[in-house]
């Protein structure tokens, strides 16, 4: 449950934590498996909000990082 349900993995005990600056500026995700640590971000350096609509850690970073683990 909570932010970052889109990076569970069935049979995988997945913990994370999900971030959103102001505007959508940045956006990122760090999760962790028994294994490994792991995080992404998307942003850009002229500090403008990133593309798209409901553009957070959670829904954007959470599944990138699912896809990549």
């Amino acid at each position: 449950y909570g932010t970052g349900t889109r990076a569970r993995i069935p049979g995988v005990a997945v913990a994370g934590k999900t971030g959103t600056a102001n505007d959508s500026k940045d956006i990122w995700f760090v999760g962790t498996t028994p294994d490994i640590v792991t995080a992404v971000w998307a942003g850009n350096d002229k500090h403008r909000a990133v593309r798209g609509t409901r553009v957070t850690g959670g829904v954007v970073m959470a599944r990138i990082w699912h896809d990549f683990m």
